[in-house]
């Protein structure tokens, strides 16, 4: 919003080609973005993902013990998943961008 730009953006366990696809032609017709929030990490990704559509990947990390309390708040586990950090580090591999996620939260338009 502060950017001016129509986002559309959700948060998906898995991504799928298709969903991806369907997404971009809607943001193409209507000039904005797609932004997807998501922390798992799939060793199809860098295949499908990253050749298919060049994505511009912004990862944000976080003190682990926010991040437990944030799993715990949503209801999600009171411990985080066994591959949480495996997952994390692959999405480091490949993003453009990584932010502190408390930087964000506190001003995200400088960030970007």
């Amino acid at each position: 919003r502060d950017c001016g730009m129509i986002c559309d953006s959700y948060w998906i366990h898995a991504l799928r080609k298709d969903a991806i696809e369907a997404r971009l032609r809607e943001a193409e017709r209507v000039g904005g973005i797609v932004l997807v929030k998501t922390h798992e990490w799939n060793e199809s990704y860098s295949d499908w993902l990253v050749q298919t559509f060049r994505p511009t990947i912004i990862l944000t990390h976080r003190d682990l013990h926010g991040v437990v309390k944030s799993y715990r708040r949503v209801g999600w586990s009171h411990n985080l998943p066994a591959n949480y950090v495996a997952d994390h580090l692959k999405w480091k591999d490949i993003c453009s961008l990584d932010l502190k996620y408390e930087d964000i939260v506190s001003n995200g338009l400088a960030q970007l």
